[in-house]
């Protein structure tokens, strides 16, 4: 009986300390579960967030993108889907950049190529008018003829300016084209621009005045060429949509100007 007793209390002993290590087990496993299930819903919750401002970006971006999906792993397998998508657009874009840059760069090439050939063609006949009217000028004609044969002479040189400009396209594409200011008699070249639209006015039986202002200085310093471009657009115009009118050229000298600067109103 003695030694059953012995038995029987090493067996109660062996099971309180098997339940103790039981419970102990289970503690901790329930705490390492506790603490694993923790971190996974935390790292949820960053991919939730990190996702939900990526989608939001990319609506910023585009506005026809759509994005709605429920299911967390389907909704960053559809963002990654849109993403390269996109790349895909980007490496189709700049593919026919590079197309269009090479096409652009061949254009370029033509046209400097037919501006080089024509360069000389353009300006042959332009020289030969030049030095024709000047030639004229040196003789004697009447008040009529002469005025005539002053406005054809500027008329050319004007137009030999331009050509020049327009041949020189480099300079005009890098926006490097400067003004050539030099002395010059406003009132001789208001005069040659009313005559030579005298005629397709008269065709129109419409009238040019010319008021030039009295202080207007003899000489003034400004670049004739652009000058003469800007006023003959205008009256261009002004005779092409008058019909038995009046087209009315006025050259006002402003108050503010000084002996070094004058300003006007055309």
């Amino acid at each position: 009986l003695s030694a059953f007793l012995i038995v029987v209390n090493e067996s109660y002993q062996w099971f309180e300390r098997d339940k103790l290590l039981s419970e102990h087990a289970y503690a901790v496993s329930e705490k390492e579960y506790q603490d694993a299930v923790s971190h996974l819903e935390s790292q949820h919750d960053i991919i939730r967030q990190s996702v939900g401002l990526l989608k939001d970006a990319i609506q910023r971006i585009d506005k026809n993108a759509v994005l709605h999906v429920d299911d967390a792993e389907a909704e960053i397998i559809n963002v990654v889907r849109y993403l390269n998508k996109q790349l895909e657009v980007q490496r189709n874009l700049e593919q026919q950049l590079i197309v269009s840059k090479e096409f652009a760069e061949k254009a370029a090439q033509v046209k400097s190529d037919f501006l080089s050939v024509m360069s000389h063609e353009i300006k042959t006949p332009l020289n030969a008018i030049i030095g024709l009217s000047h030639l004229l000028q040196q003789q004697q004609f009447t008040h009529e003829q002469a005025r005539n044969i002053n406005a054809l002479h500027a008329a050319a040189e004007n137009l030999l300016s331009l050509v020049n400009d327009i041949l020189d396209f480099n300079k005009i594409e890098e926006g490097k084209i400067q003004l050539a200011p030099r002395m010059v008699d406003l009132r001789v070249i208001l005069n040659n621009l009313k005559y030579a639209y005298a005629l397709k006015a008269n065709e129109k039986q419409t009238i040019i005045k010319l008021t030039i202002d009295e202080n207007l200085p003899a000489h003034i310093l400004v670049d004739d060429v652009r000058l003469n471009q800007v006023l003959h657009n205008l009256m261009s115009n002004a005779v092409k949509f008058t019909n038995k009118g009046q087209v009315w050229l006025s050259v006002m000298v402003e108050p503010s100007c000084n002996e070094e600067h004058v300003q006007l109103r055309f």
